[in-house]
């Protein structure tokens, strides 16, 4: 999933997880600016293909991935 198209035709990206029974009444005061969320996301998302997968605990070394070495350390 990348974030593109949206981010050339929206202003704004509201997400939200975990909805409870408040959930819709705190959307409206976001939407009509009685409150304004502020924080940091605890995940990044993409804005270019190029950029999947995201791993956030992997090591980049720089070289290709080899499948056949991977196998390798298990056998």
């Amino acid at each position: 999933m990348t974030l593109m198209w949206e981010h050339e035709h929206s202003a704004v990206i509201l997400e939200t997880w975990f909805g409870e029974t408040e959930t819709g009444n705190v959307i409206a005061e976001v939407l009509f600016g009685i409150y304004n969320p502020a924080g940091k996301l605890t995940i990044t998302f993409p804005r270019h293909v190029g950029q999947i997968p995201l791993y956030y605990n992997h090591k980049h070394t720089g070289r290709p991935f080899d499948p056949a070495h991977f196998i390798d350390k298990f056998k």
